[in-house]
């Protein structure tokens, strides 16, 4: 169960990662996914499935994870002192420019359709009784680390 500080803690996160600024695909993404399982009955966390939130969790890791070149940094490792685990929230502003530039990356040039398609694949391939997925460390690490 992730507790309240960690999720207001991410949410804050997820929220600052989906400015179009970054790259428009990330909320894009999201929303397709979002309406797929909606329309496959599996947006439903009061019967066991996934909630909106997870699913936003899950674009957000394959987005700087699961492709070959990488569409979303992970902000704790390039800004630790400002996304720093235990800052305090209040100290946290939504929408304002980064505490400094990103860096040059090579630019993935993958269409909305090729990542979707990727998504599916990515999970659809991974190892989810061996592994997990971290978006705060931006990996995936063995389960047996949080058993």
């Amino acid at each position: 169960m992730v507790s309240e500080f960690v999720y207001r803690r991410q949410t804050m996160e997820v929220r600052f990662l989906g400015l179009p600024i970054i790259d428009d695909r990330f909320p894009a993404l999201c929303l397709i996914v979002k309406h797929w399982a909606k329309k496959k009955g599996i947006l439903d966390a009061c019967s066991g499935y996934f909630n909106s939130y997870s699913l936003i969790l899950m674009v957000l890791h394959f987005l700087q994870c699961g492709i070959n070149i990488p569409i979303l940094p992970n902000l704790q490792h390039l800004f630790p002192d400002y996304f720093h685990f235990f800052r305090a929230l209040d100290e946290m502003q939504l929408f304002v420019d980064l505490p400094k530039p990103l860096p040059e990356i090579p630019k993935n040039t993958l269409s909305i359709g090729e990542l979707l398609i990727a998504f599916f694949n990515y999970y659809n391939n991974f190892n989810f009784d061996e592994y997990a997925i971290s978006v705060y460390r931006g990996c995936i690490y063995p389960r047996f680390f949080i058993n």
